[in-house]
């Protein structure tokens, strides 16, 4: 009762601190950050080895077993998941919720460092991730037209990747599908016999031949020259030139043992835009970053993208911001229904005009203070329970646009550029007493088997899920 009559006595402070709510409250909910996910710092690493060549068994006896015994005695461990695939090793280590990410972080790198030497010989060095939901793309821009496949992912990563890479907000745009161009060398077996050769002193003469040295400088009176020795090819041709070795005064070159030519790695990845084949670029924001700006700044920044021939078609297939926007649009229109129904019951309850008017502003003023608290805790206008909405990521990570429809093909084969991740659905875990649901996350994906350690007896099943890097095909619903 005190409360009601202190604020009855002091009007106007009361006046001014509703007015200072609704302001900060006002400028919270313009500054806030716009996403799709709420903030989740979720503790958990994936360590991923790449092993090229060597069977699912074989993966799991010499690279997973040793890497899952050593993180199993990181400090805060709840429990550890494995997959062991052809190829490659993908080892989950799940930390208890409040534990220090970044301390378990640096305690894994030095045990899988401790036990370096034990691994096989041939391996790639184990790479860390820590979960983030920023991983996800905003959006995926599909770039099509009369261009062939190299020429296409040619003019995306060198052309249109950087211009978008530029954008506040935007972390990185990653080209996938086409072909990447790559100076191929095929050695014909007889000749090589026949001359004495090795492939390795192909290889050797080949590296020997091309390369770029600095030299020093030469002082020439009072001049001082930078001196280069830039012995790379720019064009095809001369590399057939090259003396792989000298039999006496005879040089025995690259075009007497084999051809050089101008060609493409073995595509791993189909992009196909209404039944064209296209490439597209995967827009990631950095942490931190307003979804809904990063996408408008994508769309404001593709019509006048520099660089792209005519023909070209660069369009947005993927638009992460329009189930954004459907959330806010659908907030604000639940709390509008939300309040008059609430003035209208407490109108027929108190069947007084004026106290259903004092509550009905009280009822603003505290979602104006919530979020307030809301912008200082550093939450996104998404993370709260009433703007829970179902990801799109659950059904499909391609989503067509309006006009087009594209599907991604890819064929089992080791990924390129550091590993190809691969999308895999949420799945339930093989522990369901002690163990959360897994989380979506970016993996990479040739065929496996798995297996769970330290905390379940069970053994999960990988779910088939789209993929980049290994699964047969992928085509969504128009």
């Amino acid at each position: 009762m005190w409360l009601t009559l202190a604020a009855m006595r002091n009007g106007i402070a009361i006046l001014m601190a509703s007015l200072a709510i609704v302001l900060l409250g006002a400028t919270s909910l313009g500054r806030m950050p716009i996403d799709l996910f709420p903030n989740l710092n979720y503790p958990s690493l994936q360590v991923g080895t790449i092993y090229k060549g060597a069977s699912a068994q074989d993966i799991e006896r010499s690279v997973t077993y040793p890497i899952e015994k050593a993180v199993s005695a990181v400090a805060n461990v709840r429990y550890v998941e494995s997959r062991s695939r052809q190829g490659f090793s993908a080892v989950t280590v799940q930390f208890a919720w409040g534990a220090d990410i970044d301390a378990g972080l640096t305690e894994v790198v030095q045990r899988i460092q401790a036990i370096m030497s034990s691994l096989p010989t041939g391996i790639q060095q184990p790479f860390i991730v820590k979960f983030d939901l920023s991983n996800i793309p905003v959006c995926i821009l599909t770039v099509s037209g009369a261009l062939d496949e190299r020429a296409l992912y040619d003019l995306a990563y060198n052309t249109i990747e950087p211009q978008i890479e530029r954008l506040a907000g935007v972390a990185s745009a990653n080209v996938d599908g086409g072909k990447i161009r790559q100076i191929t060398v095929n050695l014909d077996r007889d000749r090589l016999y026949s001359k004495g050769l090795s492939v390795n002193e192909v290889t050797r003469a080949v590296n020997d031949a091309n390369f770029l040295l600095p030299s020093g400088d030469v002082k020439l009176g009072s001049f001082d020259y930078n001196v280069f020795t830039n012995n790379q090819f720019s064009v095809v041709a001369p590399m057939e030139d090259i003396v792989v070795r000298r039999t006496g005064t005879t040089p025995i070159r690259l075009r007497d043992v084999g051809r050089v030519e101008d060609s493409a790695e073995t595509q791993v990845s189909i992009v196909r835009v209404n039944g064209e084949r296209a490439v597209y670029l995967r827009v990631n924001k950095q942490p931190g970053a307003n979804t809904v700006e990063v996408v408008d700044a994508v769309k404001a920044t593709v019509p006048k993208l520099l660089g792209v021939p005519p023909g070209v078609n660069v369009s947005m297939s993927l638009d992460q911001s329009t189930y954004i926007r459907q959330s806010i649009e659908n907030l604000w229109h639940e709390a509008a229904i939300g309040s008059l129904l609430a003035f209208l019951v407490i109108l027929v309850f108190l069947r007084s005009f004026v106290s259903t008017v004092i509550i009905g502003i009280a009822i603003p003023l505290s979602l104006m203070l919530t979020l307030v608290a809301m912008y200082f805790l550093g939450q996104t206008s998404t993370s709260s329970p009433w703007a829970a909405l179902p990801s799109p990521w659950a059904a499909s990570w391609t989503i067509p646009s309006s006009s087009s429809r594209t599907s991604i093909a890819t064929s089992p084969s080791p990924a390129r550029r550091g590993g190809r991740p691969c999308w895999t659905p949420p799945a339930k875990s093989p522990c369901p007493s002690s163990s959360p649901p897994s989380r979506p996350s970016w993996s990479s994906c040739p065929p496996s088997s798995s297996k769970a350690s330290r905390g379940c007896s069970s053994s999960p099943s990988p779910s088939p899920s789209p993929s980049r890097s290994s699964p047969p095909s992928s085509s969504p619903a128009p």
